[in-house]
């Protein structure tokens, strides 16, 4: 293991792993197959456990943006100026976002198009 994987950052509190609600309603889905709808997380859920983690990452001249692209289901990271509002950084580049979106929405359009008998 990387020595650097052992490092920890200074004065941030240590972020817990969340625990599911209650117990599974149904068997793990195959890795291959979507998840059930209950075992599905609602947008509610992923934008309440995003606050949380923005409250822990509150700092000082730098503040970080966590944001969900639901149209990409990829979450972004910002480190944003403060003072001035300019993004740093974003994690993954607006270009990865991009470039996930087009070919989400390529995908679908051949799906749709192999379906119609195409």
């Amino acid at each position: 293991m990387s020595p650097i994987a052992n490092i920890k950052p200074l004065g941030y509190p240590e972020l817990k792993p969340m625990v599911p609600a209650g117990p599974r309603k149904t068997k793990p889905a195959a890795a291959d197959t979507v998840p059930a709808q209950e075992e599905r997380v609602s947008r509610k859920d992923v934008d309440e456990s995003l606050e949380a983690v923005k409250d822990s990452l509150k700092l000082d001249e730098n503040g970080v943006q966590l944001e969900v692209d639901y149209s990409t289901h990829l979450v972004v990271v910002k480190i944003v100026d403060q003072k001035t509002g300019e993004v740093i950084r974003q994690i993954p580049a607006e270009e990865i976002v991009r470039m996930a979106g087009s070919i989400k929405q390529y995908d679908r359009s051949m799906r749709l198009s192999s379906i119609g008998g195409e």
